[in-house]
Formats: C-alpha cells, sequence, structure tokens
C-alpha cells in the first residue's frame, strides 16, 4: 500500500496535481512570449496606453498564477484536489486575460492581416495549452473556453457572413481541443495506472525473488547443517572431514577426529521431554564451539552424538587436551526447565593417517574408541588402538551368533547361591548367563548382555533367563525351599525398550499375575533414569517381584534416589570386600552401606565372599548375606540340585519353610 493510499489519497490524483505544477511552470514563460507577439502585431493598430496595460495584466496573471501554484504545491501529497482546484481557477483568469485580445482585433471594425495573425496566434497558445498539460483536462478547457467563446462573439460582431464561417472553425477547433484534452486526460491516467502496476508488480517480483532467494539459501544451509544446533549436519561434516584429509594428504599433516556421546542425554530426554532434550543439544553444542580451537569445525552428527575435526600436526596432542576440556566442562550441570542438569560425556578419538587413511575407516575406528570409552565407564577419553579392531570383530560374531545360540539353547543360565551370615540358611540363587561359543570360548556376560541390546534380544535374553529361573523354582521347592528367591540381573539400559512387568507376570506369574520368588537386580544406573525406570519397578513391585539394586558402591547413587526406588536388598560390589581389615577405605564403605541399609529397612549382601574369614567378618559389619566360591560357584541347574543336596546333608532342614 502506497502512503498516498494509506492516507485516502487517490495516487493519480497526486501525480495529476504535480503535472498541473509543472505546467504552469512551462506555460508561463510561453504565454509571454507569445502574449508579446501580440503587442508587436497589434502596436500600431492600437493605442499603445490600452495595449501595454492589457499586457501588463496578463503578466501579472501568469505572476499571481504561478505564485498561488508554487505556494499550492507543499500540500500536494496532502491534498491534492486543493492544488487541482487552484490550477483550474487561475487557468480560467488567464484565460479571461487572452480573452480581451480579441475584441482588440475587431476593435476597429474590420479584420486584416494584423488581426488573422493575432488569431492564429491565439490558436497556436491554445494548442500548446492542450500540448504541455494533458494531465487534467479542465485546466485547458478552463483556459480555452474563454478565449474561444471571446473570439467568436469579438468576430460575429463584426456582421460579415464571410467572417461568420471562421467562426464556425473556430468553435469546432474549439471543440476538438476540448476532446484533445479530455482524451489526453484519460491516455495520461491509464498510462499512468499502467506504470504504478508495472512498478508494484516490479516490487512483488523483486520481494519474491529476494525470498526464494532466502529460501534457497536456508535450503542450502539445511543441506549441510543442523537445524537445531546451527552446527554442520553429518552430511556436511562428512565433506569437511574428506576436504581436511585431502589437504592433510598432500601436505603430510595429521587430521584428529573426537566423536562425542552425552553419557546422561537419554535421561533428561525421556524425563523431562524433548524440549528439555532439544535445550540441552543446544547448551551443548554451544559449549563445544566455545571450547574448539579456531580451525576446527563441530558437528552434530545425530541424536546426543557430535564430533569435531582438527586439522593440524600436532593434531593428536591438541586433541586429548580438547577431550579433557570437553568432558569437564560437559561434567558441570546447566540448568533445563529450571532443573540443574548435568550430561555428562564421553569421547573417542582417531588420527588421520595413524588410524585410518580415509574418512570412513577414521570414522569407524572412533567409533569403536567411544565405544571403548563408554565400556570402560564413561565421563572419559579413549584413542583407537589397533586391539580394538579384534574386540570389534569379536563383538560382531557375538552379534550374529546370540540368537542362533539361543535356539539351540547354547546360552546356559548357571546360579549361584547366597547364604545368610547369621545362621548359614540358603536365602537366594542369582541367575548368571554364561555361553561357551564354539570358536571363542568363554563370553564374558556383561559381552553377552550388551550384543543382545545391539540386535534387539534384550527382551528374549530376559525371557530365556526367567524361564530358566522358574525351573529352578521348581527345584528349590523340591528340595523344601519353597520361599527362596532367584534373583534375575536386568540392565536398565534395557528397560526403555520392552515390557519388563508384563514379561515377568507371563512368564513366572500365577494365574492372577502374582510373582513369588523373583527378584529383579538392577544396577545404580538405574537411579539416573528413576523418572523412566521408577515406575516399570514399581509395578513390579505391586506384583510382588522383589528389587535389588546390583554392584552397589559403583555407580550413581544417593538416599533420595534410593528412598523413591523403595528397594528390598542392596549388594555390595566384590572390589570393596576384600582385605577389609587392612583397607580402612573399604571397611567405612561396607559399613555406610549396611548403615544405609538399615535406615532404609532392606538387606545387604556381599558379593566375592572368598574365604570364611571374609564371611566372619562381614557379619561383624552387620551384613546379611554372602555371595561368593566360599559357598558355592556359579553352577548349572543340575549341579544346583546336588548342591542343594550336600547343603541340605551339612545342615539338616534348616531355615525350611
Amino acid at each position: 500500500m502506497t502512503d498516498e493510499a494509506a492516507l485516502g489519497v487517490v495516487p493519480e490524483r497526486v501525480e495529476q496535481a504535480k503535472a498541473a505544477v509543472r505546467s504552469v511552470r512551462e506555460i508561463a514563460p510561453l504565454a509571454l512570449v507569445i502574449g508579446g507577439a501580440v503587442f508587436l502585431l497589434l502596436a500600431d493598430a492600437i493605442a499603445l496606453p490600452v495595449l501595454g496595460g492589457w499586457y501588463a495584466l496578463l503578466a501579472a496573471t501568469y505572476a499571481v498564477r504561478w505564485g498561488v501554484i508554487d505556494h499550492a504545491r507543499r500540500s500536494l501529497e496532502r491534498d491534492p484536489e486543493r492544488v487541482l482546484r487552484l490550477a483550474v481557477v487561475m487557468a480560467t483568469i488567464s484565460g479571461l486575460a487572452w480573452a480581451v485580445v480579441p475584441w482588440l482585433v475587431v476593435s476597429r471594425g474590420d479584420l486584416d492581416l494584423r488581426g488573422l495573425a493575432t488569431i492564429m496566434v491565439l490558436f497556436s497558445l491554445a494548442a500548446s495549452v492542450v500540448t504541455v498539460n494533458t494531465a487534467y483536462a479542465p485546466v485547458t478547457i478552463f483556459f480555452a473556453t474563454p478565449c474561444t467563446l471571446s473570439l467568436v462573439a469579438a468576430l460575429f460582431t463584426l456582421g460579415d457572413p464571410d467572417v461568420w464561417i471562421l467562426d464556425v472553425a473556430i468553435l469546432t477547433y474549439g471543440a476538438v481541443l476540448v476532446r484533445s484534452a479530455l482524451v489526453g486526460e484519460r491516455r495520461y491516467v491509464e498510462h499512468f495506472r499502467l506504470a504504478l502496476a508495472q512498478e508494484a508488480a516490479s516490487r512483488s517480483l523483486s520481494v519474491a525473488a529476494g525470498e526464494l532467494e532466502r529460501s534457497n539459501e536456508r535450503l542450502v544451509h539445511l543441506v549441510d547443517h543442523d537445524p537445531l544446533t546451527g552446527l554442520l549436519n553429518r552430511s556436511g561434516f562428512a565433506n569437511d572431514l574428506d576436504d581436511r584429509i585431502a589437504r592433510a594428504a598432500l601436505r603430510g599433516g595429521k587430521v584428529a577426529l573426537l566423536l562425542i556421546d552425552l553419557d546422561n542425554f537419554k535421561a533428561v530426554n525421556d524425563s523431562q521431554g524433548h524440549p528439555a532434550g532439544d535445550t540441552a543439544l543446544a547448551e551443548t553444542a554451544a559449549r563445544i564451539l566455545a571450547l574448539v580451537p579456531a580451525g576446527a569445525s563441530v558437528s552434530r552428527t545425530g541424536g546426543d552424538e557430535f564430533a569435531v575435526a582438527l586439522g593440524d600436526d600436532e593434531a593428536g596432542t591438541v586433541a586429548d587436551g580438547l577431550a579433557q576440556r570437553l568432558i569437564h566442562h560437559m561434567a558441570e550441570p546447566f540448568s533445563v526447565a529450571g532443573q540443574p542438569v548435568v550430561l555428562g560425556c564421553s569421547v573417542g578419538i582417531a588420527v588421520y593417517p595413524d588410524h585410518g587413511g580415509d574418512r570412513q575407516s577414521l570414522v569407524s575406528h572412533a567409533d569403536m574408541a567411544l565405544y571403548s570409552a563408554k565400556d570402560a565407564g564413561k565421563g572419559r577419553p579413549c584413542h583407537f588402538d589397533i586391539d580394538m579392531l579384534s574386540r570389534r570383530h569379536a563383538q560382531r560374531v557375538v552379534e550374529h551368533d546370540l540368537p542362533t545360540a539361543m535356539d539351540r539353547h547354547e546360552v546356559e543360565v548357571h546360579f549361584q547361591p547366597q547364604v545368610s551370615l547369621v545362621d548359614g540358611r540358603l536365602v537366594g540363587v542369582e541367575a548368571l548367563v554364561r555361553w561357551h561359543h564354539p570358536l571363542m570360548g568363554w563370553i564374558d556376560p556383561p559381552a553377552i548382555v550388551d550384543a543382545a541390546r545391539r540386535v534387539y534380544s534384550a527382551a528374549r535374553l530376559t525371557a530365556y533367563v526367567l524361564e530358566a529361573s522358574v525351573a529352578v523354582r521348581g527345584l528349590l521347592a523340591a528340595h523344601g525351599w519353597r520361599d527362596i528367591r532367584v534373583a534375575v540381573n536386568v540392565s536398565p539400559r534395557d528397560l526403555p525398550f520392552f515390557p519388563l512387568p508384563e514379561l515377568v507376570a507371563e512368564i513366572a506369574g500365577d494365574a492372577v499375575g502374582r510373582v513369588d520368588g523373583i527378584e529383579i537386580e538392577i544396577t545404580e544406573d538405574a537411579m539416573i533414569d528413576l523418572d523412566l525406570c521408577g515406575p516399570k519397578l514399581a509395578a513390579l513391585r505391586l506384583m510382588g517381584v522383589k528389587i535389588a539394586v546390583d554392584d552397589f558402591g559403583t555407580g550413581f547413587s544417593s538416599l533420595a534416589y534410593m528412598s523413591r526406588l523403595e528397594v528390598d536388598r542392596i549388594k555390595i560390589d566384590r572390589q570393596f570386600v576384600h582385605d577389609l581389615d587392612g583397607d580402612g577405605h573399604n571397611r567405612s564403605l561396607v559399613q555406610a552401606v549396611v548403615g544405609l541399609g538399615r535406615s532404609l529397612g532392606c538387606e545387604v549382601l556381599a558379593e566375592g565372599v572368598e574365604t570364611a574369614a571374609m564371611a566372619a567378618r562381614l557379619a561383624e559389619l552387620g551384613c546379611d548375606s554372602g555371595q561368593g566360591w566360599y559357598f558355592g560357584r556359579a553352577m548349572r541347574a543340575d549341579e544346583l540340585d546336588r548342591w542343594l543336596a550336600d547343603f541340605a546333608a551339612a545342615a539338616p532342614r534348616r531355615s525350611r519353610a
């Protein structure tokens, strides 16, 4: 919308008013020149005082017209109609001044050559007015009409029929002038409106072109950048890393790649929602950008994973220092939705050309280093080394063969007894997964659990162990231990991916869904994801399932979280039960855990009990029960059957229910 339209002013009227002002400036000098010509033509026939008076009147008329219009143009934009009205009035006055001329011509009583010449001058003046002022017809009409009518009337008074023919011609000429003025105004307005429309269309096209260009720029940016953080995305980072490697190859330089994974992002995202997760990712991006050196490229490669590429001859050394700073700063809390959050991060590092000759191998090896850092306990950096390749190969073999091994029952479930340190009675057994691979030998149990997670078989492995545990419950009942619990380990990392309460109820529940004699062991990591894990664990408790915290003291815990979790048993990790007399720290920790258990009303079990002396010392410190080689190793169900018989024979019917 134009400014005139915004004020309620018609744009073409403004333009007509401007043209009217211009026409006065153009016609006034011409009119005075023509007036001088008339003066000269009539100088010999008309008394000079009369003729001079007329010319003075004419000049004064145009001077006033000039002044009035020049003053009125100041309000032209605001009130063009006023300017146009004044232009018509002043044109009429000018026309009346020229209307005197015909009466001067005929005042002698005849029409000689001078008179005809004067008439021709008037015709040319009227024509010039039409030519100069095509924008607004009334100006032309109100100027020409007095001149024309005065000329016709003056000639008519001569009483010469031949002159009357000239009157008809003059009237016809006047009509043509009026029509030309009207046609000229219409064309002027149409041309102006067309020009206005073209200008508006041009502006619209210009704006549209600008928007299109900006949209294209945004699209080009989005092709290579992450919209949430503004960092390079996976595709953009791949191109950048390829370029860095190519330049390093030409000059014999190095490129360091750091892959960064947020340790606790999932807990924030799941418990506080995706907006909080987005805030955490944006904050992470800002912290990384604040730490990296100039010339480094930073990317969000997906989810909660970031990457940094450094090109420098000392890239490996620089990467070490940067990784340490990243871990330190990401361990500092920041606010998400008004709550303090600690994400933490792990970093995997690989360096070109030491650890890979192209982008694919460099990324793959940095990824292996990252997983090694997380497996080692998170919150730490790890450099790629060649041994990781063999470990990765072994990992892939385990992942590939695990489903088939479960189908063939090659994965075994062993059971280790748990015995009271107070009276020596059997209080439970723990189900432990074992697998002897035909080529790789015994597979570490955590590797089995991790492989199941990676091949989306965590629920199947849990069901596999639960089924074996239910069978052992029957074995225990056959030996007279009907209330003995069978503990089944479940990783908190697996809880979000399958409905554990429903699975337990289906396999171990009775007709009404009650579950007796099953204990679910989780690690302290569940306390980080308490908002996610808590409801499932609460549902298990309502079904009658007991909850134990495994490997207590090695992870993340607090009294507040323990209270919210409502556990039935705390298991002290084996690393804290050795050398209790010589290691005051371990002894203090055991005493603290026992005190915590007492305050929460839950049992305390010590793992890794290997001697009678250890069992006695733990009993003195207040532990309720123990588990370890001193009581019995983990064994198959048939071996447990024999162990139960021997245990019962050694202590006949001890604490049978």
